[in-house]
């Protein structure tokens, strides 16, 4: 039986099983995509990152980020936990880790600084691949399908850092509250499960970044 080494860290917090869990296969050689997909989709986490020698010598590795459905092009939270894990070690295939990582991904290069104390990284902080530009506008019957609502009811926000999310303002949240689940054309929607408290009108966004073939 073959075996993988993973590491899981909770990231953007400080205490155990808080943050967002990520998992990260440090060394990925040998997976085929369809094997990275089938374990992202084991673990079940948000993300799961595979880490592989760069194609530049210059960079320090070569990134995939893949959710329970889909490879994507770049992440937040899957970039600072996978510098955290591999600031840990001495070298990263055969390359000695410096205080600086520079990571290729589908979205371009991710500059990552590491913070050390005690001789421990204890943050990282990273740089986006690409500068921030707006997507293009979706047809609001379309996203009002996704999120089962109606389209009236939102206004859209689509930033693009490397990847484009989709946000979308509930404008008229009483009407709406009961709505608590959806799919888009091209698979699940995030969407928060409980509704909210009665008589809470403050405006709610859905990150839609799973949406990404609604056009």
């Amino acid at each position: 039986m073959n075996t993988l080494s993973y590491i899981t860290v909770d990231v953007f917090t400080s205490t155990r099983f808080e943050g967002n869990p990520l998992a990260v296969i440090s060394d990925a050689r040998g997976l085929s995509d369809a094997a990275m997909q089938k374990i992202a989709t084991e673990f079940n986490y948000s993300e799961v990152t595979f880490v592989l020698p760069p194609e530049d010598p210059q960079n320090s590795a070569h990134v995939r980020i893949f959710t329970p459905t889909m490879e994507i092009p770049f992440a937040g939270h899957p970039n600072v936990g996978t510098a955290y894990v591999l600031g840990q070690q001495a070298k990263i295939f055969g390359k000695a880790v410096g205080d600086t990582l520079r990571f290729e991904e589908k979205a371009g290069i991710v500059e990552v600084s590491l913070k050390r104390s005690g001789g421990k990284v204890v943050a990282t902080a990273i740089r986006a691949p690409q500068l921030l530009t707006i997507g293009d506008t979706i047809a609001a019957e379309t996203i009002a399908r996704c999120v089962s609502t109606r389209s009236q009811c939102h206004r859209q926000h689509h930033p693009c850092p490397g990847l484009c999310v989709r946000r979308v303002e509930l404008r008229r949240l009483r009407a709406e509250r009961a709505r608590s689940t959806g799919r888009c054309p091209s698979g699940p929607c995030r969407f928060p499960g409980g509704g909210w408290p009665p008589g809470d009108e403050r405006p709610r966004f859905l990150a839609l970044s799973l949406c990404q073939n609604i056009r």
